[in-house]
């Protein structure tokens, strides 16, 4: 069963808020849904290593926001340029290696994911990574609480 993955670039000041009230709204700056299959079905190295590492690396966001699967995590933004440049190097390295037309949708997957990074690299930001519903979101919704992402 594929989870979406919440993607979120998020100033520290927000997350420390956060973490402090957690009815404060993190107030994304730049927020993208990639799916969870590409931490794991891309087996190339080092591109699966560090898709893994971006989708489900990161410390855990707050004790009382996690999905039944794992934490809700956060990737400091002192930790993202170098996950935005590990990441846009093992993609490149990939394109050189293999013909990937341009709207394949792992390629169009992964170059949103690198152009949130880089985003967040910029601008000083931290990246949230929060699993998403499978299909019934209706019903998940009820059992899960979700970070005010606005």
């Amino acid at each position: 069963m594929a989870y979406s993955t919440i993607l979120a670039s998020c100033s520290k000041e927000r997350v420390a808020a956060f973490r402090s009230n957690q009815q404060e709204s993190l107030r994304a700056s730049r927020i993208i849904s990639v799916s969870h299959i590409l931490a794991y079905w891309i087996q190339l190295e080092p591109l699966h290593e560090i898709l893994a590492e971006v989708i489900d690396g990161g410390e855990p966001l707050h004790r009382h926001f996690k999905h039944q699967f794992r934490d809700d995590m956060f990737h400091p933004a002192h930790q993202v340029p170098e996950l935005h440049l590990r990441l846009k190097t093992s993609h490149e390295k990939v394109l050189q290696e293999h013909q990937v037309p341009e709207d394949d949708w792992y390629r169009v997957q992964i170059e949103q994911m690198i152009e949130l990074l880089a985003w967040a690299s910029t601008n000083g930001e931290g990246v949230i990574s929060l699993l998403g519903a499978p299909y019934n979101e209706a019903t998940y919704a009820r059992t899960r609480k979700y970070p005010k992402l606005t």
